[in-house]
């Protein structure tokens, strides 16, 4: 019988998401938001995703996934228009095509994929931690 995914995407998801937290934010654990650039501690911030939907082949992008502030990325729905702009500075018109296209994918994980990538970020948020010093 197979394992219920929920609780596996979730935790998955949570150290996923502060892992972009941590990697967006500097030594003192301080992050800019990718849109609107104002800066907050990495645990006030959200882990926000270029495209819209958490399809599945998008949802644990690391191109596609940084810190944002709450303002931008819940009361403006991700402040898609600045995301575009610094999506081009920072990777280039070839990656956010990259993107795109991936975002037309279908794809299914079960359980024990989202156990892997959970402990591949618990483990990344752990030496980001220590590099920190946090």
């Amino acid at each position: 019988m197979n394992e219920p995914i929920k609780p596996s995407k979730k935790k998955a998801w949570t150290w996923f998401s502060i892992y972009i937290r941590l990697r967006d934010s500097d030594e003192k654990g301080f992050a800019p938001c990718f849109t609107c650039g104002k800066t907050h501690y990495y645990k006030e911030m959200h882990a926000g995703h270029f495209l819209q939907g958490r399809h599945v082949v998008l949802l644990f992008n690391e191109y596609g996934v940084h810190s944002q502030c709450y303002r931008c990325n819940i009361e403006l729905y991700g402040n898609q228009i600045k995301y575009y702009i610094h999506m081009i500075q920072l990777y280039g018109q070839s990656m956010v095509n990259k993107l795109m296209k991936l975002d037309e994918l279908t794809v299914s994980l079960d359980a024990k994929d989202y156990d892997v990538l959970a402990e591949k970020y618990k483990d990344l948020v752990n030496k980001l931690l220590k590099i920190k010093n946090l």
